[in-house]
């Protein structure tokens, strides 16, 4: 028996093939709501907690209208009296000017009292949970380049940590993904393992350039760009490590689409000896900066 899926609103997402929409996916953003909130940016998560406080100041002063009396030196037909007194409850800071003084008054306030108890919690768990989160700061090279390299045609590009602190244990992994038809006629995505000349790193700091060699045993040995362009593929490239300074594991993921692999090119190089004699210099202004290959 085939199970009937609810038709939502398609869900888009963005990868190296651009838009792709995803329909018949149930969406649990009530039922998932702590983990929604944690995806969503500190802008956004900020707008939904002072219009959910409004929001639920306004509802507890609409049901405090229904006893005109119930509330102690607040004007009969004030609204925004009872606003301000459920701002207060809600935040505990009770001035005492204004009090309950009917049972039904008393029970709502008992019940918003429980209610901002739960939402306090909620979100501050929330803020929390972003605060500590551990985010990556790691940058990938615009653009990744097909050049020779020790004498043998390598694909490059280069990826670097933003905070300049250590990330231990840091390694990255790269795949080429292949879309193309199964012998039964379905789509099917390959995903290709490149074999990198160095995938690990132990003390990864400021940058690092990642290089496979196209030889007979590589994925990308024989293709061309616009092969790859016509066929869709795209590489794939995940980086972990573990943050010395925090202590969390990281992950930074990046994708090249087939425009973006650039053949015959070379990467700018950007370490040189400083001025006054003293060490070296990365430049990052020319960190995506490329160049033709004229060796």
């Amino acid at each position: 028996m085939v199970r009937k899926v609810r038709q939502t609103k398609p869900m888009v997402v963005l990868n190296a093939r651009g838009k792709i929409r995803i329909i018949g996916m149930r969406h649990l953003v009530l039922s998932d709501l702590y983990y929604s909130l944690l995806q969503r940016s500190w802008w956004f998560f900020s707008v939904i907690v002072v219009f959910g406080y409004l929001a639920l100041n306004g509802v507890f002063a609409a049901i405090y209208c229904l006893d005109p009396d119930g509330l102690a030196n607040a004007r009969p037909d004030s609204f925004m009296d009872r606003f301000f007194f459920s701002v207060q409850t809600t935040s505990t800071v009770g001035y005492g000017y204004m009090y309950p003084k009917s049972l039904w008054t008393n029970l709502m306030v008992t019940s918003e009292s429980i209610v901002a108890l739960i939402g306090v919690a909620m979100i501050t768990g929330v803020v929390f949970a972003k605060f500590s989160r551990p985010r990556a700061r790691v940058i990938f090279s615009k653009a990744a380049v097909i050049a020779p390299h020790d004498g043998v045609p390598t694909l490059m590009f280069r990826v670097a940590n933003e905070r300049a602190n250590f990330i231990a244990d840091a390694s990255i992994h790269v795949s080429l993904v292949l879309p193309g038809i199964t012998a039964e006629g379905r789509s099917f995505n390959r995903m290709l393992d490149l074999q990198l000349v160095r995938h690990r790193s132990s003390m990864f700091s400021v940058t690092w350039t990642v290089l496979h060699q196209v030889n007979a045993a590589s994925p990308l040995f024989g293709r061309s760009s616009e092969e790859m362009i016509k066929a869709g593929a795209f590489l794939v490239c995940s980086l972990t490590g573990y943050d010395s300074t925090m202590g969390h594991m990281l992950h930074a993921r990046h994708s090249y689409d087939p425009t973006a692999i650039q053949w015959n090119m070379r990467l700018v190089d950007i370490l040189k000896p400083a001025e006054d004699g003293d060490g070296m210099v990365i430049d990052y202004h020319r960190f995506h900066a490329t160049e033709p290959d004229v060796a």
